[in-house]
């Protein structure tokens, strides 16, 4: 990227004509003031009446290439809780020991807050000592400020214009927020020089879009520009929707990448790489070495001797969880020393699993690193990829033609990898040229309850039997060391206030967590005697709630859940009624769940199954799937009656 530079500085000269305006929006109206909701989005509590973005280059000799992003935004708050509309933070990507003096900086700032005051218009400005900075840490600087005397009515706008070295790295501009929007419009000039790549992402919205050719000449220099223009109007706010893997992939929003430079008289460079470039690159790094070799106690060699290689796998996967810690911290490098590492027994992400990996291979089993991004940080470009959305690296190890995804930072088994660590695919590091691999799929949320009822002395008395495995018990098991076992049990009993409760017992196996315990309620030994089966695991709240849906329903591991409940008829008894049997097979057949009732000489034993393979379902495919999901919930609600013979 630096002989770029160097080259730009040299062909370019001097491009002044291409820079960006600062925002300005016209003078503020009492109509403005006067809005009291929004008409398209009613319940909102604050409104974007307008926001605003250019981005351009610009050249100097004592700069180099840069490149102008300005801002403008300007907010109706509705309700007193949105006053922190007012606040606003702005990070700026400005390494502390950058020698090349790039980075990012703030040249201009402006904020208001209009006020109507018994019917005059009050303007109070944003002052210079309200305007703070504070280095987050060594990459990033973040500037705020807080605008003055916001209240419910005010409408408080801000302008601003960040100038970046990183010309290849532009801005993305969000058109859609928490919050509706009126009006949101960004203009971009790019030199005919720069093929950038603009992507339209997230939810989809209609996009007035204008493009146009624009001339000009600096010295002997005779150029052209694309401008384009995109506008919406009453964009409704990003919503909150359960089973989203990345919320951060949701607002609508143009992405931008530069992918090649065509200079006159010159070769193009080609800036976006591909994966294989970069597993190139990865490979010649400290992150390369770190992951394939160590310096590991003997004993730990000498523990392994002798074990087929899986079992070797893993001992030295539950070695290194022993040995090293986490401290919280992601990323795909190392923080530290692997020494340091064990000696204080702790460590990042990159620390403990690149660790692994090197331990993996020097008891000579086939292990190479993988890095991802985390749900809820977003997707990995298909192609592109952008070194920055990597947040989090993992080992895998070949034994036999099976692939083990190992995370050592988590309390999970070999091959499992934590929730967090499911989003799309991760990217293989080798020597060889790496690939891309699946990060779902090698586990699934698994439960059986099984639950007896008993009528004995006017008293129901149940008995329940829970096991998890795979992700559920991994759930349970969470829950339960955060909780502690006192805490654990009470938020159990509590479910049961009615009931007595007792004889509980938690006890993990060694392939899932086993609970019982046992229920007891009087019943008035009426003629007629109600029983709701299902008392632990099936709920009647709705799954989902609205009835259509904008994003993809992402799951992140497959489920299979087994209910089985046998009620016992009391002497004198007999079934009154039974419920009908149930079978809801999705179109898609992802997902399929059956309720039987079977009737023997003593009882009554009821069934309820529940799988779901398919993992991500489109949004023209939510209303079946909800439709779904609130069936299922019905079954919670099943009673069996029993009658007194005559």
């Amino acid at each position: 990227m630096k002989n770029l530079v160097f080259l730009l500085l040299f062909v370019l000269v001097t491009i002044s004509g291409l820079r960006a305006e600062k925002i300005k929006f016209k003078a503020i109206t009492k109509k403005e003031l006067n809005v009291d909701k929004c008409d398209f989005y009613p319940e909102a509590k604050a409104v974007i009446l307008e926001k605003k973005g250019e981005i351009d280059f610009d050249f100097a000799t004592t700069k180099g290439l840069v490149y102008r992003y300005s801002e403008g935004v300007r907010i109706k708050i509705l309700d007193d809780q949105m006053k922190d509309a007012g606040n606003v933070k702005i990070r700026l990507y400005s390494p502390d020991n950058n020698l090349s003096g790039e980075r990012e900086k703030i040249t201009y700032l402006s904020g208001w807050t209009y006020n109507l005051e018994n019917g005059t218009i009050e303007k109070i400005k944003l002052e210079k000592s309200n305007i703070y900075t504070n280095r987050l840490n060594k990459y990033w600087v973040e500037m705020s400020f807080v605008l003055p005397n916001v209240k419910k009515g005010s409408v408080v706008e801000y302008s601003y214009m960040k100038e970046s070295s990183y010309f290849e790295n532009l801005e993305p501009w969000a058109f859609q927020s928490d919050l509706p929007t009126f009006h949101n419009e960004l203009t971009y000039t790019i030199p005919e020089y720069f093929n950038f790549q603009a992507r339209m992402m997230g939810n989809m919205y209609s996009v007035q879009r204008e493009e146009k050719w624009v001339s000009d000449i600096v010295g002997e220099l005779n150029f052209h520009s694309k401008r384009t223009n995109m506008k919406v109007k009453n964009l409704p706010p990003v919503e909150e929707e359960p089973f989203v893997s990345n919320a951060c992939d949701l607002p609508l929003r143009v992405e931008f990448q530069l992918v090649t430079v065509d200079l006159p008289g010159q070769p193009i460079w080609h800036i976006a790489g591909t994966y294989a470039q970069l597993n190139k690159k990865i490979v010649e790094t400290d992150l390369w070495k770190v992951a394939t070799r160590g310096n590991f106690p003997k004993e730990v060699f000498g523990a392994v001797a002798g074990m087929n290689d899986l079992e070797k796998a893993n001992y030295l996967f539950e070695w290194i969880k022993g040995a090293i810690a986490w401290d919280g911290m992601y990323g795909i490098s190392p923080s530290k020393g692997l020494r340091e590492a064990l000696r204080g027994k702790s460590g990042s992400v990159g620390d403990i699993n690149l660790a692994l990996n090197a331990l993996f291979r020097e008891n000579g089993l086939e292990a190479y690193p993988v890095i991802l991004s985390t749900r809820g940080n977003g997707v990995l470009h298909p192609i592109y990829p952008n070194f920055n959305d990597f947040n989090y690296v993992v080992s895998v190890v070949k034994i036999g033609e099976e692939h083990y995804l190992c995370d050592a930072t988590a309390n999970v088994p070999l091959g499992l990898l934590p929730p967090r660590c499911l989003n799309g695919s991760g990217w293989m590091i080798s020597d060889n040229g790496g690939t891309m691999l699946p990060l779902k799929g090698a586990g699934a949320d698994v439960s059986t309850v099984v639950t007896t009822m008993r009528v004995v002395d006017k008293k129901l008395e149940v008995d329940v039997v829970l096991m998890d495995k795979e992700y559920s018990a991994l759930r349970v098991l969470d829950d339960y060391v955060k909780k502690g076992a006192d805490k654990f049990q009470e938020a159990l009993q509590a479910k049961y206030a009615d009931w007595e409760f007792s004889d509980f017992n938690f006890k993990p196996e060694r392939n899932g967590i086993r609970q019982n315990f046992k229920l007891r309620k009087d019943y008035d030994g009426a003629d007629m005697i109600y029983i709701q089966p299902f008392l632990y695991g099936l709920t009647s709240e709705p799954l989902f709630k609205r009835d259509s849906r904008v994003a993809i329903v992402d799951f992140p591991y497959g489920s299979l859940y087994n209910f089985s409940t046998v009620i016992e008829i009391p002497e004198g008894y007999e079934i009154e009624q039974l419920p009908e049997d149930v079978a809801y097979l999705l179109s898609s057949k992802g997902a399929l769940f059956t309720f039987k009732a079977l009737e023997g000489n003593e009882g009554v034993t009821l069934l309820v199954t529940f799988t779901m393979k398919k993992l991500t379902y489109a949004p023209q495919e939510y209303p079946e799937l909800k439709d779904f999901f609130d069936r299922f919930a019905e079954l919670s609600k099943i009673v069996v009656v029993l009658k007194k013979k005559v």
